[in-house]
């Protein structure tokens, strides 16, 4: 039997300079994917660091669209072929391991370091890195199971480029 893969968990609340900006980048765009009702009560969470960084609460989340759409469409893509790839392997009995596949992989991520940039670009890059480091990271955990090495990392920081 294989032995399970070792498991890192990183806890924004305790050690937010171990995330990668994109990492939290994913966690805080998640919002976009949510009903209009429950979108709006998710952004009430970040008010206050929006507010602290100077920027007005509607601009700030109109700014935020626009500089993701390619990347929130490409991303949702990419989700739906995966839940749509799933269900047809659990309804054909083949075992669903977990793993993905490449599908819109590279896109996704040159698209996130993209819309990244962008956000810096709009916002500030000191700005909003502050914003993700003090605001969205002391929400966010993440448990980490595959083997992360540097060259892999960075080419993810430069957007699979």
């Amino acid at each position: 039997m294989k032995a399970p893969p070792t498991a890192y968990v990183i806890e924004g609340s305790h050690d937010p300079a171990l995330f990668f900006a994109w990492e939290l980048l994913d966690s805080f765009i998640g919002i976009t994917d949510l009903q209009p009702s429950r979108a709006a009560q998710a952004r009430v969470v970040y008010k206050r660091g929006i507010e602290a960084q100077g920027w007005e609460h509607e601009r700030f989340w109109r700014d935020v669209e626009a500089a993701t759409s390619t990347y929130v469409a490409t991303r949702r893509q990419q989700m739906e072929h995966r839940r749509a790839l799933a269900s047809s392997r659990k309804a054909s009995g083949v075992r669903v391991n977990g793993g993905i596949d490449g599908y819109l992989a590279d896109e996704v991520c040159y698209e996130r370091a993209q819309a990244l940039e962008n956000l810096r670009q709009r916002l500030g890059r000191e700005p909003f890195d502050k914003f993700l480091y003090n605001t969205v990271a002391p929400g966010v955990t993440l448990m980490i199971t595959m083997q992360r090495n540097a060259g892999m990392l960075m080419r993810i920081e430069r957007g699979c480029r």
